[in-house]
């Protein structure tokens, strides 16, 4: 056949691919349970003023919409989990106690993919934490996502941590052209395309030439004079640094104004890698959410991107399948044991 066989971006996921994904996810989430984190399943599809209540985000812009046949309203087929699991620890969990720690897994669907990447469908497993201010719940959430990937098999992961909101802060009070192409400079690591003008721009040097291993990068950003207004957002990642426990094959790094990614995220973000693929599997960090009497709540959250992961995801050697006769019964001793069975099915 010469027309493809699916839209752009999308495939078949064929044997033992499948089992792979199905296998991988099973591990995460059993983690994730043992971590006190209870599963939700949204749904596929939601009103679009409730998936998506800010336009012009990077959600807003990256998702499918269709009019509903029987309310008349428009549908959002969603683009990412989490602002599900936000309306569902606002309404329908609204009563129960806080912190409340939820978990999910599902697919999600984007109007365009990513750079360097073809898919627009993908599978995503991760935990939310709400009501939890403290730095202990940020380091709750990046310590659970590492050890569900080291119990699936990931033993070399990469923490990058930075600090959402801390460049807005440097930027208070400067004219949008400057902001702009300040964001943009700051986004390609380019200090020489900084501003002239700009009156920070010697501690935004300053904060991009310290990236790099946590502990000196931590060293060199408590000794920064920062506004007023950062203080609060810089503590809180050395806090988090700092009750992060070393774990084997885990390394930590530091980028403080890494952003992208994180638009409604505020503090302590992070990113997770593989060394040997060198792409983004995972992420996560800290942000607002409303309550349903409309008041702000803090969480702390993280995803991993299963359909990325799978492509390092070693699975377990499978025995070879025992062929028995054409009594299903008579074998079912065999399958209690885990082993695979084929039915005769003819002479």
């Amino acid at each position: 056949m010469n027309a493809p066989l699916l839209p752009s971006g999308l495939r078949d996921l064929l044997p033992p691919e499948a089992a792979g994904q199905y296998a991988l996810v099973a591990r995460l989430m059993e983690r994730f349970a043992l971590f006190g984190y209870d599963p939700v399943i949204p749904p596929l599809i939601e009103f679009e003023d409730t998936m998506l209540p800010e336009k012009g985000t990077i959600l807003d812009t990256q998702t499918f919409r269709f009019m509903d046949p029987l309310s008349g309203r428009m549908l959002a087929l969603r683009s990412d989990i989490t602002t599900q699991i936000s309306r569902i620890a606002a309404t329908r969990l609204a009563t129960t106690a806080r912190p409340l720690r939820l978990s999910y897994t599902g697919t999600v669907l984007r109007v365009r993919p990513e750079e360097l990447e073809n898919h627009r469908q993908h599978v995503q497993a991760g935990i939310e934490l709400y009501g939890s201010m403290s730095a202990s719940g940020d380091a709750e959430v990046i310590y659970a996502l590492l050890e569900a990937l080291q119990v699936a098999g990931f033993g070399e992961i990469v923490v990058d941590l930075c600090i959402a909101g801390l460049l807005d802060c440097l930027l208070t009070g400067e004219a949008e052209a400057i902001c702009a192409a300040t964001r943009e400079a700051v986004r390609h690591k380019d200090t020489g395309a900084l501003p002239a003008s700009l009156p920070c721009r010697k501690l935004i040097e300053q904060l991009l030439a310290l990236s790099g291993p946590a502990e000196e990068a931590c060293r060199r950003l408590s000794g920064l004079t920062l506004p007023q207004a950062a203080l609060p957002l810089r503590d809180s990642l050395l806090a988090v640094v700092d009750k992060l426990p070393g774990v084997a094959g885990v390394t930590l790094t530091v980028d403080p104004l890494a952003s992208a990614g994180f638009e409604y995220h505020r503090g302590v973000c992070f990113s997770l890698f593989l060394p040997q693929t060198r792409q983004e599997i995972g992420r996560g960090g800290r942000y607002d959410s409303l309550s349903s009497d409309g008041k702000t709540v803090s969480a702390t959250g993280g995803t991993l991107y299963v359909t990325r992961l799978l492509d390092a995801f070693a699975m377990p050697a499978a025995g070879a399948p025992v062929m028995i006769g054409d009594s299903p019964d008579a074998s079912r001793s065999l399958r209690d044991e885990g082993k695979v069975t084929l039915h005769r099915l003819s002479d």
